[in-house]
């Protein structure tokens, strides 16, 4: 019992979720709380008064419960203190069948119930129906017995047991102690007669014969081996369970009645080791349990492995106090318990009085109190012979001398005029009841799973919604079985992108007259829709630990329409126009992850993964971020601390104008092989590193490829137009984290290796390059300043025998305003008619490739330099305007100069301006929508190549995810 205080009001809970409450509803601890006035309501209503048979209610109540279905269910309204504001619970639900069940060991509370129903699922809908949204359903079955199992303690409710037999599973015997005591029939209280008003006889029951003696002494423990099927349990179970390692945790496989059958449940699981624990209350009761583990993590890992998923896990260390607890009632295990420190149950000044040694022959004598039916002690000796050491109240705190000095330092300082929301215990109270014990291992009671109980609690299914918390494609429950889930995303992406830049023009396929330049300012348009679809089915418990399979599948719904000014640049036919519109469908994910195994408690991993997935080599996508054909191992050590990945990747060819997966084309014969490794807070806690080995093997030297678009690919339309083998390998290093406001992200390539001839020589060539990146960044508020640093290294000699170019394999960079700035959106060419850019679309390397969906690494090109200045402005939660300003340079114009047969070329490319803005009106990443421009102001350099037109570029982007 618990008491609250409220300002001018004392309020009473009371918790039943213990056996010795003398009425156990199986998983059940809701008490409600009356205030005064609902019980001055209560009153008015003619709940309270002389002149209302408040004791015909109860009785009534009592023969409900004696002739209710067994195999039936009922709704538990509430918990309350006295028998007026149980009946006032009538009103408050509007229901018409309400019955008061009296607590067996709390004479004041009553359980208020409601109804008789044949399965949980229909007083689960009728609860529902009432407008309960949590609510206790409770088997009446249990109900019924728990309360028989109580006469021996309190003979008030005897009276409608002495018909229950022990049959089958259902069995409900009386405990089988060595000390019981036996009912006379007078002593019966007869139910009720219809018609007549139900009373409930006032004298106390007695009990008849003389006190039964024990038979023996208690058992010792001893390490006797387990006993054989059809014999009584040997002590060896609870040897076991002493000796358990403290702080441990085991499995409860069942709750069996019959010795033999608790052996039999052995046979079910692949254990080698089985205990049979007796019931400390009820006969011929036991709990089959197995194993020790040192976590709960670990025992419910070791549960799944056998496949017992409704097994309970329980703590060892409670097991035993609670069969400590029992002892004054069960001799049976007083002895196990000697010299076990007994866990306080209420107050901390309570002393501890499980342990003693009972003197059986002066309790078998001695005169015990009996209840009357108000629940009060009856004065007079009753000649009951059950030997229980708590059958009357006794003083909790023997020790403790009632003065006014000990009452003060009892109690704890209280603040000023604040009040006392929590009751504390007199501990001078000498007629305060002993606090109620728990029984070992109750039955648990039937309730649904942790997925469904969504449903229980009211919550629809909305397959609309995915944040509706029971929508079954986003995961909230299992498609099938009890770890199966599934997850559906859709995601669409609209662009429309107006833009201009120089384009290459042939005289032969120009529709201007009189035009001869190679070079023509083009204005053009494209609209892109992408619709992803993203499906995930797998298996696991979607909280903690990895799932166990994961299969996924990413289809790509693609439509793009183009329009320019001149023929012959979107098809190497010029009849084909100036517009193209078409459609593709590509495989950007199709792959199974496999989780091999667990190496701690905290879910450190190894996995295994094959299929086209994606991959990044480093934070922001600098050498490769693509969604390729591959086999991975990846996984955690040290609590996330340390992550690993080995991979291998053989490229897919890409549709010429969506850049999505072909999967109806042949691999590649282009080879990746990734070693990589990350470390958290490494150097200093919010920063984190990592170290990379990549290796490029390309064997496409005599590859001969036309895009779709029937425009040469492979080899490039470069120098001398020849087709080349190259193994490439590149020590990186990178690292993105902060310094307490200070941001920072970098990434450093050396790239080496040899390829079998140059672009422009036809003898082998060495390659020896490097890269740099960073970028820092600082916030103030809601705003971030950002400055940004790029060098690629360029070849000084393109005849010579050295590349010293870099060149990445399929680089995304996420840098210096990403896909909004124009040089590294656009795919700017270089040269009228052989279809060679300067740098492709979303890269910021000049590598003079053909192609970089379709191209090879080209390790002879100019390089470049950037430096770059940002601001992120976060104006509200939804709205985001970012500027940013680059300067450019080519690191060596050598290979420029050679390309265009044109000399002094300047270093400057010029100045690139970008602005966006980022709306969110939900402030999720469910509806964005982005508006950019770009415009690269053209440098010496970049007017040596294609005159003084300013190119630019804008972009309209909306994305819609499910």
């Amino acid at each position: 019992m618990t008491l609250v205080i409220n300002p001018g009001t004392v309020l009473r809970t009371i918790s039943v979720s213990l056996v010795l409450t003398g009425i156990v509803l199986p998983g059940f601890t809701h008490a409600a709380v009356y205030s005064s006035q609902q019980q001055n309501h209560a009153a008015q209503n003619g709940r309270s008064g002389g002149s209302y048979d408040l004791a015909g209610e109860a009785a009534n109540a009592e023969e409900w419960l004696a002739s209710a279905p067994s195999d039936s269910y009922t709704i538990q309204l509430a918990t309350v203190n006295g028998l007026e504001n149980c009946l006032a619970t009538k009103k408050k639900y509007q229901v018409d069948s309400m019955y008061c069940i009296q607590s067996s060991t709390m004479p004041d509370s009553y359980f208020a119930v409601h109804g008789v129903f044949p399965s949980r699922s229909v007083a689960e809908q009728s609860a529902a129906d009432m407008g309960l949204r949590i609510i206790y359903v409770n088997y009446l079955a249990s109900v019924q017995a728990s309360r028989c199992e109580m006469p021996n303690m309190n003979p008030r409710f005897s009276g409608f047991c002495t018909e229950l037999t022990a049959e089958g599973d259902k069995a409900m015997a009386m405990p089988n102690i060595a000390m019981q005591r036996t009912v006379t029939p007078a002593a019966v209280v007869p139910k009720p007669t219809a018609g007549a008003p139900k009373q409930i006889t006032s004298p106390p029951k007695q009990v008849a014969g003389p006190p039964k003696q024990v038979a023996s002494a208690p058992e010792q423990v001893t390490n006797m081996p387990k006993q054989a099927a059809g014999t009584p349990p040997g002590p060896s179970a609870d040897d076991w369970l002493l000796s358990a390692p403290a702080n441990s945790y085991t499995i409860q496989l069942a709750t069996i009645y019959g010795y033999e059958k608790c052996l039999s449940v052995q046979a079910q699981y692949p254990i080698d080791s089985m205990y049979c624990i007796p019931s400390s209350s009820v006969a011929n009761r036991y709990f089959a349990v197995t194993g020790v583990y040192p976590s709960r993590s670990q025992a419910s890992q070791a549960a799944d492995d056998i496949g017992a998923d409704d097994a309970y896990i329980n703590y060892l260390p409670r097991v035993i106090k609670t069969r400590c607890e029992m002892s004054d009632m069960d001799p049976r295990y007083r002895n196990i318990c000697d010299g076990t420190e007994i866990a306080q149950v209420d107050s901390p000044a309570a002393g501890s009085r499980m342990s003693e040694a009972v003197d059986t022959a002066s309790i078998a004598n001695k005169p015990t109190p009996m209840a009357d039916e108000t629940g009060q002690q009856s004065g007079a000796p009753a000649e009951d012979t059950w030997q229980a050491k708590k059958t009357e109240p006794s003083p909790l705190h023997d020790s403790v001398e009632c003065t006014a000095e000990a009452i003060a330092a009892a109690k704890q300082r209280r603040r000023p005029n604040y009040p006392v929301l929590v009751y504390e215990p007199d501990p001078c109270n000498q007629n305060r009841l002993a606090p109620p014990k728990a029984m070992l291992l109750p039955d648990p009671a039937p309730v649904p799973d942790r997925w469904r109980i969504v449903d229980a609690l009211g919550y629809e299914e909305n397959l609309w919604d995915p944040y509706s918390n029971n929508n079954p494609l986003k995961g909230d429950k299992p498609v099938f079985g009890k770890e199966w889930f599934i997850n559906l995303s859709a995601i669409s992406d609209t662009v429309y992108e107006p833009r201009q830049f120089p384009l290459p023009v042939g005289a032969a396929t120009t529709t201007d007259a009189g035009q001869l330049d190679l070079l023509t300012n083009s204005d053009q348009y494209l609209l892109n829709e992408n619709l992803i679809v993203e499906t995930v089915l797998y298996k696991g418990d979607t909280v903690f630990r990895p799932p166990d399979h994961e299969f996924r599948l990413i289809t790509v719904f693609n439509v793009n329409h183009t329009v320019v000014d001149e023929r012959g640049l979107l098809k190497a036919d010029p009849a084909r126009g100036t517009e193209r519109t078409e459609g593709f469908i590509g495989i950007q994910g199709a792959f199974w992850d496999y989780h091999i195994r667990n190496v701690s408690d905290r879910y450190d991993f190894d996995s295994f993964r094959i299929g086209i997935q994606p991959f990044s080599s480093d934070f922001r996508g600098f050498l490769f971020q693509d969604n390729q054909f591959g086999v991975r191992f990846f996984g955690i050590r040290d609590n996330n601390i340390f992550q690993y990945n080995l991979a291998w990747f053989r490229r897919l060819e890409k549709e010429s104008n969506s850049g999505l997966n072909d999967i109806t084309e042949s691999l590649r014969d282009d080879d990746i092989f990734f070693a990589n490794l990350y470390w958290q807070d490494f150097p200093r806690l919010g920063f984190n590193s990592q170290a990379s080995l990549t290796y490029n093997r390309n064997r496409e030297a005599d590859d001969f490829y036309f895009d779709h678009n029937q425009f040469i690919a492979r080899p490039s339309s470069l120098g001398f137009e020849r087709g080349r083998d190259y193994d490439i390998g590149y020590l990186g290093l990178s690292g993105d984290g902060h310094f307490g406001r200070n941001n920072l992200t970098y990434s450093a390539y050396y790239a080496f290796g040899d390829q079998s001839n140059g672009v422009f020589t036809n003898d082998k060539t060495d390659v020896s390059a490097y890269f740099l990146a960073a970028e820092l960044s600082r916030d103030y508020d809601w705003i971030r300043a950002k400055a940004s640093f790029l060098h690629s290294s360029g070849d000084d000699d393109p005849f010579d025998n050295k590349e010293r170019g870099f060149d990445a394999i399929f680089e995304n960079p996420q840098f210096a305003g990403g896909d909004t700035a124009f040089f590294i959106r656009q795919n700017v060419p270089l040269i009228g008619g052989g279809r060679v850019a300067l740098n492709g679309r979303n890269s910021i390397i000049p590598s003079l490739r053909s192609s970089k969906e379709h191209g090879q690494s080209n390790f002879t090109n100019p390089g470049i330099t950037l430096i770059g200045l940002g601001t992120d402005l976060d104006l509200t939660p939804q709205t985001r305007l970012s500027f940013n300003f680059n300067q450019m340079w080519f690191d060596d114009t050598s290979v420029l100069e050679l390309a265009r047969n044109q000399t002094n070329i300047s270093k400057n490319i010029g100045q690139d301006l970008s602005a966006a803005l980022i709306w969110r009106p939900l402030a999720t990443q469910n509806i964005v929508f982005r508006l950019s421009g770009a415009v690269l102001l053209p440098g010496s350099g970049f007017e040596d190549l294609y005159g003084d037109g300013t190119p630019f570029s804008v972009l309209g982007n909306l994305i819609l995810t499910y």
